[in-house]
């Protein structure tokens, strides 16, 4: 117990020493000071400036904050800008389109009014050359009397559906139907001209003398094909159908 004490006693001595021992402090910054003199030609206007390095370094630090603040604002300005210059730019380029498709939308509206007008016109020629084919259909026909003028049917009697006629001076012998001369050739009785009417219908034209056109020569119905030189020349007509003779007066009756 006694040594308990002592220790007791020796700890709290030290502890009372240390009270009265003066602590150190610890040593504060010091920071340098600069002092400036403006001295002009009279002392008496003479003025002096004190300025420290942490008045420097703050004045520094605002200074960089205001630059930086600055420099913020001009980049978001510049950034700013150039986003409404790109908008504007691309709304630009979308009004154009716009403008271009509307004018791209007018010119098909266009193309398509014209190619319904020229439908609607082919379809009108279409019928009007119907109607035209039907009504010049009748042309290719052999169906009118072969010879204009004077002459006088020498025989009722149809012999292989041929009829002769014995012409005058000035008759003319005409086509019956439009066509092309497909041959002129010489026989026994003179001269034979044939024409294709193109429609399954062939005429034969035969008399002494030679006539006006030619082979390959087109012939419209009621042209001449040649003119009777002297009284009593005999004329021989034939009208053949797919290759078989027919009944010329028949087709007098039908006209």
């Amino acid at each position: 117990m006694d040594n308990k004490e002592e220790t007791i006693n020796s700890v709290s001595k030290e502890e009372s020493v240390k009270d009265f021992i003066p602590k150190k402090e610890k040593p504060k910054l010091k920071m340098s000071r600069y002092t400036v003199m403006l001295v002009p030609d009279s002392t008496d206007d003479a003025k002096s400036y004190e300025f420290s390095i942490d008045k420097i370094a703050r004045y520094v630090v605002i200074a960089l904050a205001v630059l930086v603040i600055i420099a913020s604002l001009i980049i978001s300005f510049a950034v700013k800008n150039y986003r409404l210059r790109n908008d504007s730019s691309l709304q630009s380029v979308i009004d154009n389109m716009e403008v271009d498709a509307e004018s791209l939308k007018k010119k098909n509206d266009e193309l398509t009014d014209i190619v319904r007008m020229n439908e609607e016109s082919i379809s009108e020629l279409k019928n009007q050359v119907s109607e035209l084919e039907l009504a010049t259909a009748g042309l290719y026909i052999p169906n009118i009397i072969p010879y204009k003028g004077s002459a006088l049917l020498i025989s009722d009697i149809i012999v292989d559906n041929a009829i002769s006629y014995s012409c005058l001076e000035g008759a003319a012998i005409v086509a019956t139907a439009n066509g092309t001369v497909e041959s002129v050739k010489e026989n026994m009785f003179g001269y034979e001209i044939v024409i294709d009417h193109k429609n399954g219908y062939k005429t034969s034209y035969t008399i002494e003398e030679k006539g006006k056109v030619a082979e390959g020569d087109d012939v419209v119905r009621g042209e001449v094909l040649l003119y009777v030189s002297e009284d009593d020349e005999t004329f021989t007509y034939a009208v053949v159908l797919d290759g078989k003779n027919q009944n010329p007066k028949d087709f007098f009756e039908a006209k």
